[in-house]
């Protein structure tokens, strides 16, 4: 049964659910210390390669000579290395991190099998590397957000059935019994992901249809996106706004109607307008686009209620900050996407960099800035230790959000004077490409500014793991080094 108290239940000694045998909170951070700093810096690393990455392909849009010379530079092997980047680098492990720390927090249990997450991160970060590489040098598969290469992505799913093992282990293990909200959208996103994944390496090496492929990379893309990305970065959410706001998550009705829905509707869209495929199937996409309308509404509805109206109490935190400006994110997702699916506008900005600001509303917006958000709230714990500025905490959630927003604006608004200047007769590409300059040179500086915000947060999660390992590993050499000193002396007597 899901319960939705914004903190871990209190156990009693009458309690038959086994919560008497709950550990501490800071029991269970020191077990998933080093096991989830290391996951939070491999996909902090990828953070800032995507988006420095991300930043040079922007500057291509608006010269598309730059480094014209460098084969493996070219914008759509950038493009391809930014999407397996920021999604495979960045948002699946850092959100196995957060999931397995909200869950053994909720769950009252200390990490189980670290050993296996161990295994995890230097497997998919080697698949990871592997697939950066090969897109780079022209092995791509060509589908958007799955550009994968057969020797990246097979690493990457045998890292990922040990993670996801060791994770549901986790949640088998937990002394508290009762499901949190949270742990509802951790299930949804780490089973799903699983297996759509392994489906998906699957069909792209045993079909030989070019037209299947690409069915395979709409369904795909649809199956990260709505469920793995959003209820992923939705556990987030549901665990530290609570905190932040010390309000439970209500109402309880509503939630579950989200969650389900969610299940039921999700998988189903996808598949644009403009798709070379049968009109059913464009169809059945473009009405599943319109109903995730209806959980997403769910969702900010119940984020609504739990706060009282008083959204303004999350400014006082920059986790807070962060993780409303994800669920801001998922309202103008919302409806922008349904407004895509006009017919009309769907004519106009079907062929843009629309789909592509879309795209990263999602992947930056909802996910990425849910996840920095778990990122700032978990740290300090994992560290005991607060952040050395916490004027800077702040200052970098800021930064996040406006470059998140300078960064969609851009594309989104670029997307739409690209379709009006198209659909006028006679006009030239290089009018069309002129007419949305400017706002990708807004894009441009939304993309830079946030890879510098990225690599400061990198930084510091950095230097707080190494105060960390300071302030543990410190007093452990010396008491080992006076025994050492003791035992000779021993000896000499």
């Amino acid at each position: 049964m899901m319960t939705t108290t914004a903190t871990e239940i209190v156990s009693t000694p009458d309690d038959r659910s086994g919560e008497h045998d709950r550990v501490l909170p800071g029991e269970i951070d020191a077990s998933c210390r080093w096991t989830v700093l290391a996951l939070f810096v491999g996909a902090l690393f990828w953070l800032v390669a995507a988006s420095g990455l991300q930043a040079l392909s922007s500057v291509k849009l608006l010269m598309p000579g730059l480094l014209a010379p460098w084969e493996f530079l070219t914008y759509g092997r950038l493009e391809g290395a930014v999407s397996c980047g920021l999604v495979f680098g960045f948002a699946i492990p850092a959100l196995m991190a957060l999931l397995t720390w909200i869950q053994c927090r909720l769950g009252g249990q200390s990490l189980a099998g670290s050993l296996g997450f161990w295994i995890f991160g230097s497997m998919w970060n080697l698949g990871v590397l592997g697939s950066v590489l090969g897109i780079l040098a022209g092995d791509g598969s060509g589908l958007a957000w799955f550009e994968l290469p057969l020797y990246g992505a097979a690493p990457m799913a045998a890292a990922y059935i040990v993670g996801a093992g060791v994770l549901l282990l986790n949640v088998k293990l937990r002394a508290v019994r009762e499901m949190h909200v949270s742990q509802w959208f951790l299930l949804l996103a780490v089973i799903w992901f699983g297996w759509a994944f392994t489906v998906a390496v699957l069909l792209n090496q045993t079909l030989s249809s070019g037209l299947v492929h690409l069915l395979v990379g709409y369904w795909f893309k649809q199956q990260m996106f709505f469920m793995t990305l959003l209820p992923g970065a939705l556990a987030v959410v549901f665990y530290v706004l609570p905190k932040v706001a010390e309000a439970p998550v209500r109402p309880r009705s509503l939630v579950l109607f989200a969650f389900w829905t969610f299940v039921f509707i999700g998988p189903w869209g996808g598949i644009p307008q403009s798709a070379p495929l049968p009109a059913w199937m464009v169809s059945v996409g473009v009405v599943a686009s319109t109903l995730v309308l209806v959980p997403i509404l769910a969702t900010i509805l119940t984020v609504y209620e739990t706060l009282g109206g008083n959204c303004g109490s999350l400014r006082k935190t920059s986790e807070g900050s962060l993780v409303m400006g994800s669920v801001l994110a998922l309202a103008l997702f919302a409806v922008m996407n349904w407004v895509r699916n006009w017919s009309g506008v769907a004519g106009v900005v079907e062929l843009s960099v629309f789909s592509k600001g879309m795209s990263l509303l999602l992947v930056l917006g909802v996910c990425g800035l849910g996840v920095l958000g778990g990122i700032h709230h978990v740290v300090p714990k994992l560290t005991h230790s607060q952040w050395l500025q916490p004027s800077w905490a702040r200052i970098h959630g800021t930064a996040s959000i406006l470059s998140v927003a300078a960064v969609v604006a851009g594309l989104i608004l670029a997307g739409m004077f690209q379709g009006l200047q198209s659909n006028k007769l006679g006009s030239t590409a290089s009018e069309i490409a002129g007419a949305a300059r400017p706002m990708l040179a807004l894009s441009a500086l939304g993309c830079l500014s946030y890879f510098l915000a990225q690599s400061a947060l990198f930084g510091a999660v950095l230097w707080q793991s190494a105060l960390a390992c300071r302030a543990c590993c410190v007093p452990c050499l010396v008491d080992w080094a006076k025994d050492q000193r003791v035992e000779k002396a021993e000896v000499g007597r």
